[in-house]
Formats: structure tokens, C-alpha cells, sequence
């Protein structure tokens, strides 16, 4: 691919998401990267020195925009339960590709693969994603909105499962969409081997 003269920071951090979300922290290069926005390896390391860096960019974009979301929920909903459906809702449309999965929850899984610089990023937005739980969920139980014989930690841990259970179930379900609509037959049958009865199992 010709290089081109007008790349920005913003282009390259896009690439390097779109390639964070398909194939995970470690599953791609930074060649990979310059490849995608065409510009040479050694300009792209103009920019992002290290591989390091640049998937800190990335968590770090993705950081303030969680945290623009969350404040502007704190003012479009008022109980715990509909401020994290919103949430919910944030997290599964996030993602500009069919299958991918969001890049922070990826470097979650990753985390102790990446570079130091990459983990602070990574355990800073997860905490602001649990502080901003955590304040509701005291607000939800002070209004009674939680029962007071469970303690508030269980519940934001709860919640926090879900939100990112939901980028993961939203990747799971766009691969498994073709046998929704192919009826019981197919869906019995897997990797072309009957599914005994009863099992459960493949």
C-alpha cells in the first residue's frame, strides 16, 4: 500500500483497535499496524515508539469515552438496575465490527502479558468503571434499591461480571448466528458429529 502523507494518531490508534478487538493484545504487530494505515514501520514508531504505547492509546481513548458515557448516564437515568442497562448498552455497541470484542476487556484478559505502562491503563479503567459502580450502588442502597443483608462489594462485583460479560456475549453471539435461523437439526450437529441426547455435550 502507497504511504500516505496525512496519517494521524487518531487513524493509527483506530487501526490498532480494529486489531485489538479481532485478534487480542498479542495477536498482532506493529507491521500489522502500518500495514493497515499505510505508513511505514519507522514512521508508525514516529508516533508510537513501542507496541506498548500504542495499546495504551488505545485503552486510553477508550478510557475517556467509558467515563463521558457513564457521567452522561448519571443524568439520563436515576436506579442502579437502568443506569447499568445503559451501560450494557454502551458496552455492546461500542464495537465497530461483527465479532469483535471490546479492546479493554481483551487487555483484561491480557494483562499480565503486556508492558507495564499497559497494565496502569488497563487496571485504571476498570477502577473507573467500579467507582462509578460502587457510588450507586451505595446510593441504591441508602433508597432501598438493594436489600442491606448483601454487602454492596458483592453487587458491584455482580455488575461489573455483567458489563463485561455483555462485549463478551455480543462477540459469541454474532459467530454463533448462522444456526440460529437453521433449525434443530443443525444445531444438534457439531463439527459434523451428533450430539448425544440428553448430554448436553458436543
Amino acid at each position: 500500500m502507497a504511504r500516505r502523507r496525512d496519517i494521524t494518531k487518531a487513524e493509527i490508534i483506530d487501526a490498532a483497535r480494529h486489531l485489538i478487538e479481532m485478534r487480542g493484545c498479542n495477536g498482532f504487530s506493529v507491521r500489522d499496524v502500518s500495514e493497515e494505515v499505510g505508513l511505514t514501520t519507522a514512521s508508525l514508531h514516529y508516533h508510537f515508539p513501542t507496541k506498548g504505547g500504542l495499546i495504551t492509546g488505545v485503552i486510553s481513548q477508550d478510557r475517556a469515552k467509558m467515563n463521558e458515557r457513564m457521567a452522561a448516564i448519571e443524568g439520563e437515568a436515576e436506579t442502579f438496575a437502568s443506569r447499568t442497562e445503559l451501560m450494557n448498552h454502551f458496552f455492546s455497541t461500542t464495537s465497530r465490527d461483527p465479532g469483535a470484542i471490546g479492546p479493554a476487556v481483551v487487555a483484561v484478559v491480557d494483562l499480565f502479558t503486556l508492558p507495564l505502562e499497559c497494565q496502569a491503563e488497563v487496571q485504571q479503567w476498570f477502577l473507573n468503571l467500579e467507582g462509578w459502580l460502587t457510588r450507586f450502588a451505595m446510593q441504591a442502597r441508602a433508597t432501598g434499591e438493594f436489600p442491606t443483608d448483601r454487602p454492596v462489594d458483592v453487587q458491584v462485583s455482580e455488575a461489573c461480571a455483567s458489563l463485561l460479560g455483555t462485549m463478551l456475549l455480543s462477540r459469541t453471539r454474532e459467530h454463533l448466528s448462522p444456526l440460529q435461523g437453521s433449525g434443530p437439526r443443525l444445531a444438534n450437529r457439531i463439527h459434523g458429529h451428533n450430539r448425544p441426547p440428553g448430554t448436553g455435550l458436543p
